[in-house]
Parts: structure tokens; sequence; C-alpha cells
């Protein structure tokens, strides 16, 4: 086991990466709304971790979504979704999905582990040089999304810029502009995997 200092340096660590997370999060609800739109689970934007000490690696936050809908209301969402760690992908750089869903008809978008893996997942068609397209037979059933490098994100014209006016146009079904935008930054699955150890 490492030593005590070298234990709250990592502690440390994670804390300072979930309050970066939060800062970005937290611009995007903003801008967001700026744009007419509310998130559909108010603050919350992790499920499925774990209390359990039989379950230590479900402890950590692994991800993080948000998904918004119009102050009017409807069966489309756009949003994001934060990926830091999933054994079925494999080692990995964290990335961000982006992307609008399709709900059923007279559903109400909320939470979708649909669009936590699309883009990723076999059931993912490429959909142009940068978009994925992910049908599915559930409440989310179909996820159009682009994938980046968290990195990339590092301040708020990035974000406006590869996050915000793209989920704008994808909402808008203006695929073309989202392409032009995100192609030169955007990841593929298999780029994802090239970054294991």
């Amino acid at each position: 086991m490492a030593s005590g200092r070298e234990l709250k340096d990592i502690y440390n660590a994670m804390k300072r990466i979930c309050l970066e997370t939060s800062e970005l999060l937290v611009l995007v609800r903003d801008i967001m709304g700026e744009n007419g739109f509310v998130p559909t689970n108010g603050a919350r934007i992790i499920w499925d971790t774990s209390a359990s000490f039989a379950r230590p690696k479900q402890w950590l936050p692994y991800f993080q979504q948000m998904l918004f809908i119009p102050q009017a209301g409807g069966s489309r969402a756009v949003g994001i979704n934060i990926l830091w760690d999933d054994e079925d992908l494999g080692d990995h750089i964290p990335f961000l999905s982006a992307g609008v869903c399709y709900f059923e008809s007279g559903s109400t978008p909320s939470q979708s582990n649909e669009f936590y893996w699309a883009g990723w997942q076999e059931e993912s068609t490429p959909h142009g040089a940068a978009l994925y397209e992910t049908v599915y037979d559930s409440p989310t059933k179909k996820v159009l999304n682009y994938l980046l490098p968290l990195d990339v994100l590092s301040d708020e014209s990035r974000v406006r810029e590869l996050v915000i006016e793209p989920l704008m146009l994808l909402f808008h079904e203006r695929f073309d502009e989202v392409e032009k935008t995100v192609a030169p930054y955007a990841l593929h699955k298999q780029d994802i995997e090239a970054q294991a150890d």
C-alpha cells in the first residue's frame, strides 16, 4: 500500500477531478438554460453507484450525465455523458459524449442508460465522419452523438464551440453542420481503445 502522504495526495487529486467536473457541468447547465433548456433530473448526475463494502469499484463516480429538454417539454433531449471508467471498454482516456436522445412518444425524457452506451457499443453505427447513431427498443429509441476527449474542453469558449452549439444543431437536426464543427476533435471507439495502457 502507498504511504499516508501518497494516499492523501491521491485522494486530493480525486477531489480536484470532482471539483473541475462540477465546474464543467455547471457551465453546461447555465449555458443550456440561456438557450431555453432545463435539466431533466435537476442536479442529479449519477446513479448505479454503491455504498456497500463489497462493491468498492462502484464507490467512485465513474460517470456523470445531464440531459436537457426545452422548457416547453417534448420527447427529445440533448445532453452530455462524461465517462471516466467502464470495464467493458477497458483502459481508456476520459471522454465526453454529447448528443440528442429520441424518447418514446409520451414518455418523459430522463436519465438514459442508452445514452451512456451510445457511440462505443456494437449497436452504434457511424452517421458521417463524427456522429454515431444507436437504435434501441427501450424508452430511449435512438441516440445521435459524438465523442470528445475530455481535455479538449479547456475553457468556456471550447465548451460553447464543441458542446453547446453542436447540441443545439443536433436538436434541430442540422447534422452536417455538427460534423464540420466536431470532426477535427471527435473520437471513435478505436481511438479510445488505443489509449489503453
